[in-house]
């Protein structure tokens, strides 16, 4: 087997879970605060550092947001039994970066493993994100080259993977859809909550100290929560939340 055909072989494997594989940075975390001599950082532990962590989280997020709603049909979905593609984004965030979901997620991973205020643990987890999502963006490009040809070779000239560049930006194709937000996201709003949640009652019971548990996070996680499944709902049993030709 070639490298190309091993990248592109791991890439669709990871590809395939790359919805719960990250979900291995909570018991990570877990085990950093329970075990670590370099936690608790005094700073980390203010209530400031944290809703700073959930702010950089929910940025993330929101790149995530951006790209779903306003982009072209069959794409940039969670789909998880292979690569799908019916046309090529070029327009709107992709034409400022070619993977501005993967952004989005490094975002979203990049807040929660801030809530440790370990520098080492924050950058061994930023190099293995962009290990793992490499597979994968390459294991997607591949795809892409394969199906669109001289098309996608040429948007991919113009257009960076990671890195933003405004130099080609071009408007939206299909208007921003809050519908198709709801229907989407809601699970990566949830799955954000949940591990706050899970972060701040770790830390709870791992330090000592007879310190009031911290009611931000199970009200967040709990109105999330509900609003999730609200959305669940709508999306199953009826068609509010369906937009036309998308």
């Amino acid at each position: 087997m070639t490298l190309r055909e091993d990248f592109r072989d791991r890439g669709q494997w990871l590809f395939a879970r790359r919805s719960y594989v990250p979900l291995a940075i909570i018991p990570m975390m877990g085990l950093l605060i329970l075990l670590s001599k370099d936690y608790p950082q005094p700073f980390a532990l203010t209530q400031w550092w944290k809703i700073g962590c959930l702010v950089v989280a929910f940025l993330g997020e929101g790149i995530r947001i951006i790209a779903v709603g306003s982009s072209a049909p069959s794409t940039s979905g969670r789909n998880t039994g292979g690569q799908l593609a019916d046309s090529i984004n070029t327009t709107g965030i992709y034409s400022v970066v070619r993977h501005p979901l993967y952004i989005g997620n490094f975002f979203v991973i990049f807040g929660i493993v801030l809530w440790s205020g370990v520098w080492w643990f924050v950058l061994l987890v930023s190099i293995l994100y962009w290990f793992y999502y490499e597979r994968i963006m390459f294991t997607e490009e591949e795809f892409l080259v394969d199906k669109f040809g001289e098309q996608y070779i040429q948007f991919a000239a113009t257009v960076p993977a990671v890195i933003p560049s405004f130099k080609s930006y071009k408007s939206a194709k299909y208007p921003f859809s809050a519908k198709i937000v709801l229907a989407r996201e809601y699970d990566g709003v949830l799955a954000i909550a949940t591990s706050f949640l899970l972060l701040a009652g770790i830390e709870y019971y791992a330090l000592p100290g007879n310190r009031p548990f911290d009611l931000t996070w199970p009200i967040l996680f709990v109105v999330i929560y509900i609003a999730a499944a609200i959305l669940r709902y709508v999306r199953k049993h009826t068609s509010l939340l369906k937009v036309e030709g998308r």
